[in-house]
């Protein structure tokens, strides 16, 4: 990581006023979720500003958010296709926030860009670049550019394909008809006394359509624009924008830059803003160029092919330390980034200490032995540190935990023969029915449900049949280990599940539910007969532990925040998007502060039935369902009809009854239930 002290000493040298203030420069376009690209310009800046200050100089880093740009292409995420449709063109602050959260498109985009700063503890001075344009901050600087329109103007234009050529201008006007941003024009006269320019859009020239492979007229492209008129604005208080080359010099000129990253691509732009700053007599800042981000087949990383790391990626799979290690390392080579990467690049730059088990480790004890859940996850690596003597490190077991989540596309459907389906319900029925209690109980209910088929199938087949349904492949760890540390439960549940093919079945069959049993997590059996009063009415079981409640609630909202892509796009049909967040922080505020509710948690009671309403399901299954499923050994909720389709894609984002062994889901009919 010695390169950014190589940076700071060309800086240095570059300095004529000792006591002068260095402004080091970072931008980023607020048109998408924020990306590792974005991040590591902002973060590697600020190694070379730490290098700075630790040899006395004052220095600040301005971050620029470019949302006076055009929104050009609109990203798939779920529900902003439908939101920003009408907007191509507009500038980013101008365009809707999809959630109506915030007050524009680009105002979302930062806030969770500048939470992801706040995150990793990073300092910088954030200007918008619509406020700087509006408020005149620019003005000076622009008529400048506008003195040299000409030679600029060239300058730019000989980096761009010749069709580009014919209606380039580094003004773009913001139409006073539409307030879009006006890419394509001819400039009739610029009145350098007033500061106006006067422009028309020339119809019968072609353009190519952004993301499209055919081109098209202006005067189609501009349905809603005069096309062949010619129209006067003004070139000051955001009037006009810069084309984006002229406005990477102009910003670099104004703030007085002395350094800036940018990436292996943009190279050729960078080499135009050099050539725009040394044209008006300015010296030009240091630009460094960093390599790209590429995945696992040497392709650049990009969020419309499907092969990104998001942030998220990194703040789920990566520790703080391993993800600004790894980012700090020669910015001037191409860095692989996938989510398989992820165990070794925290092993090679997280802090693991000696005689502790790591995340490579961590993630292949995890991935093999398939938990149903991370309370799960930690007790097998419990297990694993316990009998090798080793500590346990939880930030691994969380990541690792995470990346199997991420990865685990087994979701409980098989395609199973008719003989392997007669041979699983067998074993559901006669587990379902004696609820075995032991490894050698559930091994004899395997050999008779097997050996009760018309044509009995072999041993080997039968348990090739088991993992197929438990783990999705014809081997996994060992049954009864991991029945043991997921519960008897789950192994029925996973099942029944296979075969039936839905994650959120209920986990008792009708033999069960006949018979009023239930399990626990220790695997005893409760009938309707046990725990009753004189007078044959139920009464409160077992004290509770507090300590189990607070795990399988803390678990629970890792998983909301790890799932939470998933969770919105299921519900994306029946509600809006900001409804679907606000539910998944909601949910996680309740969970995370559970121990303000801990005086109600005394002791079980025999059970709770819950009809859920209409609106906020994910909010309502937790509420009505999954915390009193911590206070019940039997617990059903039931969805109304109309929302039994949508609520069973919110189930498979996020399977519920696997947090608590308790809570099932019904869809009987409501009379039924």
């Amino acid at each position: 990581m010695e390169w950014y002290k190589r940076e700071a000493d060309k800086i240095l040298s570059k300095i004529t006023d000792k006591d002068e203030v260095i402004n080091l420069g970072a931008g980023f376009g607020p048109s998408g979720l924020p990306h590792i690209g974005t991040f590591s310009e902002i973060f590697r800046t600020s190694l070379v500003r730490d290098c700075l200050v630790s040899r006395g100089k004052e220095v600040r880093i301005f971050l620029i958010s470019d949302d006076l740009d055009p929104l050009k292409k609109i990203p798939s995420n779920p529900g902003w296709v439908e939101s920003l449709e009408g907007f191509k063109g507009m500038p980013l602050c101008k365009c809707p926030d999809p959630s109506g959260e915030y007050g524009s498109f680009s105002e979302m985009i930062e806030d969770k860009f500048y939470s992801l700063l706040d995150h990793y503890n990073i300092q910088c001075d954030i200007t918008k670049s619509s406020e700087a344009y509006y408020s005149g901050k620019y003005n000076k600087i622009i008529l400048e550019l506008a003195k040299k329109y000409s030679s600029i103007n060239d300058i730019c234009r000989a980096s761009v394909g010749p069709l580009r050529r014919r209606t380039y201008s580094i003004f773009m006007p913001i139409s006073p008809f539409s307030g879009r941003v006006i890419e394509h024009i001819k400039i009739d006269n610029i009145d350098l006394e007033i500061g106006e320019l006067t422009y028309h859009i020339p119809g019968e020239e072609i353009v190519n359509l952004p993301d499209e492979d055919y081109s098209i007229e202006l005067r189609n492209y501009y349905k809603d624009e005069p096309v062949d008129e010619s129209i006067t604005v003004s070139i000051f208080d955001g009037n006009c924008k810069l084309q984006w080359k002229a406005d990477w010099a102009m910003r670099l000129i104004f703030r007085a830059i002395k350094f800036e990253m940018h990436g292996d691509d943009l190279t050729p732009s960078a080499e135009v803003a050099k050539a725009i700053i040394s044209h008006m007599g300015m010296s030009s800042p240091i630009f460094y160029r960093y390599g790209l981000f590429l995945d696992d087949f040497n392709k650049k990383i990009s969020k419309s092919k499907g092969n990104g790391f998001s942030m998220d990626n990194a703040r789920k799979l990566l520790t703080a330390n391993s993800f600004k290690g790894y980012l700090g390392r020669r910015p001037d080579k191409p860095l692989k980034f996938s989510m398989r990467k992820s165990p070794e690049i925290n092993d090679n730059y997280g802090r693991v200490r000696k005689n502790e088990i790591g995340f490579r480790k961590s993630h292949r004890i995890i991935e093999s032995f398939h938990p149903v859940s991370r309370l799960s996850a930690r007790r097998i690596i419990d297990i694993y540190a316990s009998k090798s003597k080793r500590s346990v490190n939880q930030s691994a077991v969380d990541c690792a935990y995470n990346l199997f989540s991420e990865e685990d596309s087994f979701r409980g459907h098989c395609n199973f023969t008719l003989q392997e389906k007669m041979f699983l319900e067998n074993v559901l029925s006669e587990a379902t029915y004696s609820a075995p209690q032991s490894e050698h109980e559930f091994h004899l209910i395997v050999d008779n449900s097997r050996s009760a088929l018309p044509n009995p199938i072999d041993k080997h087949d039968a348990w090739r049949v088991i993992n197929k349904s438990l783990f999705g492949g014809n081997s996994g760890p060992r049954v009864s280990s991991w029945a043991m540390i997921n519960g008897m439960d789950k192994l029925i549940f996973r099942v029944k599940r296979s075969i039936e093919g839905t994650t959120n079945l209920e986990v008792e069959s009708k033999v069960m539910r006949s018979r009023n049993i239930s399990f626990g997590k220790s695997g005893h059996k409760h009938s309707a007969d046990d725990h009753k009063g004189d007078n044959g009415t139920p009464y409160v079981l077992s004290d509770i532990d507090f300590n189990k409640i607070y795990d399988l609630c803390r678990e629970l909202s890792v998983s909301l925040d790890v799932r939470k892509d998933k969770i919105v796009s299921s519900l994306s049909s029946y509600q809006c998007t900001n409804v679907t967040e606000d539910e998944i922080e909601r949910s996680k505020d309740l969970l995370d502060n559970i121990t303000e509710n801990r005086q109600y948690f005394v002791k079980y009671v025999r059970g709770v039935t819950s009809f859920l309403p209409l609106n906020q399901p994910l909010y309502a299954s937790i509420c009505f369902g999954f915390i009193p499923s911590l206070m019940a050994r039997d617990t059903s909720i039931r969805p109304p009809t109309a929302m039994h389709a949508h609520y069973n894609k919110l189930m498979r984002s996020i399977d519920l009854p696997s947090f608590s062994e308790s809570l099932r889901v019904s869809y009987s009919e409501k009379e039924e239930f």
